[in-house]
């Protein structure tokens, strides 16, 4: 009976192994799977992160697209050369929209820039921004009409009035309603050829809209 009973814990010991083994393994490849699982959601996110963020270009300029030069700026080449960086436009601005480029806008770095979700351009009839400007880097215009920083485009899926929502933001604060924005058929529709890019439009949405449906696009 002894023998027995010794044979039957061997046994039961070495199954009772196994299937710690067994669980061991189930335990070590469920681990590695969800390590496995971490890893690739962390890759996925640093990929977004760097489609994201802004690029560089030649010359060291970054960021293009996410600012817009102050009224009157002359071709980016030309500017980049003629403006000395001496604060004067930024200076002269009533509502603070132009501030200096930080160190990460690359070859821009010190240059006056406007970042229209932060600040729009209010198209100051005088153009104080332009007459303190002492190097031709922001040339004489006659009219808000003439100036030409960039372009506003609508995304319809997050624009309230496009989802039926009544919503006429954009269309009353632009200041150049009627023209470079109307209200048809209670949808705001952007013309492009008389837009100027000042980015009112799109200020004033991120503060209407949780989701904002406005960018304004560099001509940079």
């Amino acid at each position: 009976m002894e023998d027995i009973e010794d044979k039957d814990k061997s046994v039961y010991n070495k199954n009772n192994s196994l299937e710690m083994k067994e669980k061991d393994k189930i335990a070590y490849n469920r681990r590695q799977f969800f390590r496995a699982g971490i890893a690739s959601v962390v890759d996925s996110v640093k990929e977004i992160a760097k489609k994201e963020s802004p690029q560089s270009t030649s010359g060291g300029a970054t960021k293009k697209g996410v600012y817009i030069r102050p009224p009157g700026a002359v071709d980016e080449t030309a500017f980049l050369s003629l403006c000395t960086r001496c604060d004067d436009c930024i200076i002269a601005c009533p509502h603070h929209s132009i501030k200096k480029a930080g160190k990460d806008y690359g070859s821009a770095a010190g240059t006056p820039i406007i970042v229209p979700k932060e600040k729009p351009c209010y198209l100051c009839n005088d153009f104080p921004c332009i007459k303190a400007c002492k190097t031709g880097a922001l040339k004489s215009l006659t009219s808000k009409e003439e100036v030409r920083m960039g372009v506003a485009v609508i995304n319809i899926s997050r624009c309230l009035a496009y989802a039926e929502q009544p919503c006429k933001s954009c269309v009353i604060k632009c200041p150049l309603s009627g023209k470079a924005i109307t209200y048809d058929n209670f949808k705001p529709i952007i013309h492009e050829d008389a837009c100027v890019g000042c980015g009112v439009c799109e200020h004033v949405c991120r503060m209407v809209n949780d989701l904002c449906a406005i960018k304004t696009i560099s001509h940079l």
